[in-house]
Order: structure tokens, then sequence, then C-alpha cells
């Protein structure tokens, strides 16, 4: 007797669904993190026309999405901080209030995970719920890929099982008209040209002191800079 086969569940099409109207993405992580992350905001962007699209991100990055077109609502509580309880029922209330559709969780951490389950307490976490794991509360997520893999490749995985088709390769990001004319007057006033110059961003979080290269190598990746031509640092 032959083995029955079953032929897989349907994916799901979201971007062809009407009843999806309002959509929240969620991303608190590092400067980096945040910015990387905007190529997946630009696929869900793009596959959700005229619906409403919110962003939930830390306080420090907020001005990051100032007069970006994407999002109608760019919002932050201070979940992780010392006050949490307090911020963490600011969230709830701020949430529930809007009734999502669609939550795109691209944090997908205990935090948030607790955050959402608390949200069906209120019976106000929605339908459709897209993570970065197989986990409690998503009913879309990746699918198994090779261990370790990139959290990019793992949500780009989660967006085809939704029906949306990832073909943004790299961060988007919407730099309001003050920004680009201040930078402007900084480079005429340093002499600054195309190709002649290079900045620097060094940091990390207070926990990832693993991750701090350290002023030593940047000073002498500065000077290697300078030997190979580049005049301004």
């Amino acid at each position: 007797m032959e083995p029955a086969t079953h032929d897989p569940a349907p994916r799901p099409d979201l971007p062809a669904r009407a009843d999806i109207r309002r959509i929240l993405i969620i991303k608190w992580s590092a400067l980096g993190d945040v910015v990387l992350a905007t190529a997946i905001m630009e696929d869900i962007f793009r596959a959700f026309p005229g619906r409403t699209i919110d962003l939930n991100t830390l306080l420090p990055w907020v001005g990051l999405f100032r007069d970006d077109p994407r999002f109608r609502e760019v919002f932050a509580f201070d979940v992780r901080g010392t006050r949490r309880a307090r911020e963490m029922r600011r969230w709830l209330t701020h949430v529930a209030a809007r009734r999502y559709d669609l939550i795109v969780d691209l944090q997908s951490t205990d935090r948030s995970r607790i955050l959402l389950g608390l949200l069906a307490l209120r019976r106000r976490l929605p339908p459709w719920r897209i993570g970065n794991h197989r986990a409690i509360p998503y009913n879309l997520y990746p699918d198994a890929l090779p261990w370790p893999s990139h959290i990019h490749e793992r949500m780009r995985s989660a967006l085809r099982n939704a029906g949306i088709e990832p073909r943004t390769e790299r961060p988007v990001l919407h730099i309001p008209a003050g920004n680009r004319a201040r930078t402007a007057a900084l480079a005429v006033e340093h002499d600054l040209v195309a190709g002649d110059y290079a900045v620097f961003l060094p940091g990390c979080q207070a926990a990832g002191f693993l991750k701090r290269w350290g002023a030593e190598r940047y000073a002498e990746l500065a000077r290697g800079l300078h030997r190979r031509g580049i005049r301004h640092v």
C-alpha cells in the first residue's frame, strides 16, 4: 500500500485580503539592526498600498523616521527601562485602541511575545501575527533554515509565508529635507567631495562589550584611509 500523501497547506496571501487595513510593525533593536530592518519595512509598505502602517520602535530612533511617508504614526514606550511595568501598560492601551489587523513583530523577543499575549487577554490580538521564529503567538513564521541564519533571512522567509514577496535588498530611509540641507551646508563648509571622505559611527550597546573594536583600531583605519587618498575622516 502506498503511504498517504498530503499537499502542504496553501500559503495565505495577506496583501490580497481587503480586511487587513491597519498594520503595526515592531522593531526595538540597536540602531544598526533597526536600519537593516527598513528593507523589510519597505517590502511591507509596497505589499500593502493604501493601508495604514504604524511603527513601534525605541525612543532614540523615533527621529530616524520623522517625515517617513510609509508610516502614519511612529511611537515608542520604554518597555525595557526601570519603569517598564507602567510603560508596558501604556503600550497595551495604545496598541489595543488602534485595533490592528496585522502585527509584524520584527523583534520577536520574550518581552514582545509577552506583550502580545497580554494583548490577547484584552481580546485585541489581531488575526494575523508574523514573527521571526516559530513560537506562540505567531501564526506566520519562517521556514526551517540552516543554523545559524541571519535575522534578515528569517524575516524574508516569514514574509514569503504570508504572501509578501521580499524584493528590497538594501535599507531604505527617507531623509527629511532639513537634514539634507544641513548635510549639504556641512559639505560646503568642510570642502567634502563624494568619494573623498569617510564617516565613522563607532559604538555598541552597553551589554555588547565584545563587539567594541577600540579607539586605536579606528585610528589605524583612519590612517590607512588617509594613505589611500581619503582626505577627511
